[in-house]
């Protein structure tokens, strides 16, 4: 089934609900299912977001009003309060281990009767009395846990504050896995040719301590290390050769770039087979190797018949590299200039040269990397030299204080977004060059690690014995041979179990709380325990079955069977991001600016990237594909964190290097590796193909994951694909209710916006331009009286001639006291593209957008007021705040309460303003 027929059934199923529904109650059918789509979009804030979409969603059912929306489409936050929305409508058969779709219609109205008079009651009510039960009221459950990540207070601390550190050094276990496994294999190579390939010391010579001096034979070499006794002296790794080597060849690949030019001078003009026929490859290979051999045999033969006292060695020796780089260049450039498929004239030189330069760039790479081990390595071993030589067996007081260093560091790390977030000096020069220095620490503080863990293997293969001046006695090469199988078998075993990479993350944490803050605010086995039960014991009460820090079988919602189920609620759009800094199809423009897609979990299915339905952009899974390939099954509650997974190593267009590297050390990680084996893959038409590398790299791919972190590298390619926050892509929820075409929405734009610089509206205007072909322009204020009335016209921004930006970011008069001064807070945007998808030709307003702004606003209740004095920014405070007191909470909830009402209570419409914008006859 195709994308568009699913969407047609979703909606038809609903609908059908929805009639039967409002026919027991009486009024017409058409006046309650009003013509058209109709969609509500609840963007991300954290739970600043998901308190003012409760407030909003209240006052829409106390008007009647919240069932008209066909589709509820939430990002990050506003994805807390849409599974909040979405459970409470949902049969308990739907919940648990046991999860299915056999609930009856009387049972699926019923719901919607129980979550009608949940929204729509007093919001001082901490009972409900329903079917013969009494319950906590589910808002009250909401407002008694706003502090989700700690429910209980001081008593949670510590034990999230566990949960933190040990993720933290089992992120770092399977980090030092590999640099433990690296420093054994190099302090076994280095021992063995200490012990067998280096009877002078000249590989143990300090650099620091290796001035060059003439001996009596008038021949170069190394100052001994105990003549100059310094305090630290730096002891070469044997990485710095294979480092040389690559270096080498990289020149080499370079130079023969500047020969392409000749050898094709020859062949301009003529196709492949005569540039054959003139310069057969055999001949040019030949004159290549002679070069290269006379080369080598001149240099040695300079070589001994200079003195070295001279120098006149060195120079010869650097002539000799020389002449070996430009014949291995030339020999390369003949080699490809033979062998390259393309077409005539000259067109094959910019084939080798694209060639050249992209091996070039790889082993640049390579040899950067291999460096970067080297300098580890180096700087180990000459650590460990210097603590042998204080006659420390391992690492002492001091040593132990600098390693200190990474736990401190991982600490200011989750600091560094506050302090960028300020307003002084400093704050601004840190938000100038915040990923420059979180790349710079990143760097450092895994350095460091890395070379405590090289000190570490020394200290234990050599038993804390030096081996400058000789090789340890009780070294054996058995000691290395062990521990390489020990290390090697705790990385297969690591690597193997894929899941751990996801179990170290904090989005455990993270998903669990808000499954008990969100989905148990519905389950009724948390709440029906609202009064003492009969069998509590006496003083102990009974206020509920299951307090939030226990677990509960019903919190947990299968995605899919949570999106199958038939209910009267609004379809629940779930927006989260596919991480994509590297597509298959190489996309400059994904790559460097927006690095992630949309994926949207929806009643219908999986849409990845979807842009307007049947374009060869996107792809759709329906629920049975997803299954029948296998794919990991997500919680509602799950799938609720990810999409909020603000904070992680992969953030959609915010991805950087330097961010990846020091939030994966910090551990600051609450994205998601979902697994999805060829899924993705396939659907690009890539065939599945398993060659036995993909089996063997199944043993390290744990390592290979969180290497991709540390790196910011992700792709739909991997049989894990990162997701993360909605809002790295686009952060209103709007844009997947645009690419469907839905006629009305309602934007609750509830992101930390202090300055109301509409920066979500503008991201939202420009993806729909350039993905959807759709124009969003703010509508006159002519048009606002007309489509609203002149009364709800004062309510919406653009209902004047004023600047609309400008009228949002006024807040009060002056003087001290936050005093709102002007009631608008909508703005009416127009929605322009074809009136007809086929058609080119045909353009028009094909719907509008009711953008509500959170801001202070006249007849706002004194409570909100004052609370709004003693904390300026409100409505807008920053979104890391997740730890909401009562009058925080209830200020927030009020405000979003109080929007709406005034929106559905205007003289001219009331309750059916968003009725009468979505009737096309009014535009």
């Amino acid at each position: 089934m195709d994308e568009a027929k699913a969407t047609d059934n979703a909606i038809d199923a609903r609908r059908a609900l929805l009639r039967q529904w409002v026919g027991g109650k009486g009024p017409e059918i058409d006046a309650a299912v009003p013509p058209g789509t109709m969609g509500v979009a609840f963007s991300g804030g954290g739970i600043r977001s998901a308190t003012l979409s409760l407030g909003l969603a209240q006052a829409l059912a106390r008007a009647g009003r919240l069932l008209d929306f066909d589709y509820c489409s939430t990002v990050s936050g506003g994805g807390y309060f849409g599974s909040f929305l979405g459970s409470l409508f949902l049969p308990d058969s739907a919940r648990g281990g046991n999860a299915g779709l056999d609930a009856t219609d009387s049972v699926i109205l019923d719901e919607a009767n129980l979550a009608q008079a949940v929204l729509s009651s007093r919001s001082d009510a901490t009972l409900l009395r329903w079917d013969g039960r009494t319950l906590r009221h589910p808002v009250r459950w909401l407002r008694e846990h706003s502090r989700y990540l700690a429910p209980n207070g001081a008593s949670d601390y510590l034990p999230a504050a566990a949960y933190m550190a040990r993720n933290w050094l089992a992120m770092l276990y399977v980090f030092l896995l590999s640099v433990v496994f690296l420093a054994t294999v190099m302090t076994g190579l280095t021992a063995w040719t200490v012990a067998n390939a280096d009877p002078n010391g000249t590989l143990r010579a300090p650099l620091s301590a290796a001035p060059m001096a003439a001996n009596a034979a008038g021949c170069l070499q190394p100052v001994r290390a105990g003549a100059c006794a310094q305090p630290f002296h730096l002891l070469p790794s044997l990485l710095w050769w294979p480092v040389l080597a690559l270096a080498f060849v990289t020149l080499a690949v370079w130079l023969g770039y500047w020969y392409t030019e000749v050898l094709s001078s020859a062949g301009r003009g003529q196709d492949q087979r005569s540039r054959d026929k003139q310069s057969p490859a055999w001949a040019r290979l030949t004159a290549g190797i002679v070069l290269w051999l006379a080369a080598i045999g001149v240099g040695w033969a300079a070589w001994r018949q200079f003195p070295s006292g001279e120098g006149a060695s060195l120079m010869v020796l650097a002539g000799v590299l020389l002449a070996v780089i430009g014949a291995l260049a030339a020999l390369l450039a003949a080699y490809l200039s033979q062998h390259a498929k393309v077409a005539p004239d000259d067109a094959y030189t910019a084939d080798v040269r694209s060639r050249l330069t992209r091996w070039g760039g790889n082993l640049l790479g390579l040899s950067l990397g291999l460096a970067a081990l080297a300098t580890i390595n180096t700087l180990g071993l000459s650590a460990y030299d210097w603590i042998a030589r204080q006659n420390q067996a391992g690492i002492g007081l001091r040593q132990a204080l600098g390693l200190a260093l990474a736990p401190l560091g991982a600490w200011l790390i989750n600091k560094l977004p506050g302090w960028v977030s300020g307003d002084g000096k400093l704050a601004a020069m840190l938000g100038r060059h915040v990923w420059t220095l979180a790349l710079a620490a990143g760097v450092l503080l895994y350095g460091l690690v890395s070379v405590g863990a090289d000190v570490t293997v020394q200290a234990l293969l050599f038993d804390g014995q030096r081996w400058v001046s000789g090789l340890p006695g009780r070294w054996n090469g058995q000691i290395v041979a062990i521990a390489l199988v020990v290390v090697l078998g705790l990385m297969m075993a690591t690597g193997w179990a894929t899941g751990f990479i996801n179990l170290s993350s904090l989005h455990g944490i993270y998903a669990a709380r808000l499954t008990r803050a969100y989905v148990g605010a519905t389950n009724i086995n948390r709440l029906q325990g609202g009064l003492p039960r009969p069998e509590a014991r006496p003083g102990k009460g009974g206020d509920a079955a299951k307090p939030i820090t226990e677990t509960d079988p019903g919190d947990q919602v299968p995605i899919a069977v949570y999106q199958q189920q038939r209910t009267l609620a609004p379809l629940h759009l779930i927006n989260v991001t596919l991480n994509e800094t590297v597509s298959s199809a190489h996309s400059q423009l994904l790559e460097r600016d927006r690095k992630g897609v949309p994926m949207v979990f929806a009643p219908e299915g999986l849409f990845v990237n979807a842009t307007t339905p049947g374009t060869p952009t996107g792809a759709f899974f329906a629920w049975s594909a997803l299954e029948a390939a296998g794919v990991e099954g997500l919680s509602l509650g799950q799938l609720c964190a990810i999409s909020g997974a603000a904070a992680s190593t992969g953030m959609g267009s915010r991805t950087t290097l330097g961010g990846s590297l020091a939030l994966c050390f910090a551990n600051i990680r609450l994205g998601y590796w979902w697994h999805v084996d060829m899924l993705l893959r396939e659907s690009e038409g890539e065939p599945r193909k398993r060659k036995a590398w993909h089996f063997t790299s199944r043993l390290f791919r744990t390592f290979f994951y969180l290497g991709s972190e540390m790196r910011g590298y992700f792709t739909r390619r991997y049989s894990r694909v990162y997701l993360s926050d909605g809002g790295h892509f686009e952060n209103s929820g709007a844009y997947e209710l645009l690419r469907r075409r839905v006629r009305t929405i309602v934007v609750a734009d509830n992101g930390a916006d202090p300055g109301f610089v509409f920066e979500d509206l503008e991201n939202l205007a420009r993806k729909a331009r350039i993905d959807l072909g759709f124009g969003l322009e703010v509508a006159k204020p002519t048009k606002v009286q007309h489509l609203v009335g002149s009364t709800a016209a004062s309510l919406f921004l653009n209902g004047e001639e004023e600047d609309w930006r400008l009228r949002a970011a006024r807040r009060s008069a002056p003087g001290t006291a936050a005093s709102p001064i002007d009631r608008a807070f909508c703005l009416l945007l127009e929605v322009h593209g074809r009136t007809v998808p086929e058609d080119d030709n045909s353009y028009g307003v094909i719907g509008h957008i009711v953008w509500i702004k959170p801001r202070l606003c006249e007849g706002v209740s004194a409570d909100v007021t004052g609370y709004a004095t003693a904390h300026s920014a409100f409505p807008h405070e920053t979104t890391g705040d997740q730890f909401f007191d009562e009058a925080q909470w209830e200020s927030y909830r009020r405000l979003g309460f109080f929007m709406m009402e005034e929106l559905l209570s205007t003289p001219d419409w009331q309750e059916n303003l968003l009725r009468q914008i979505n009737d096309p006859a009014r535009w």
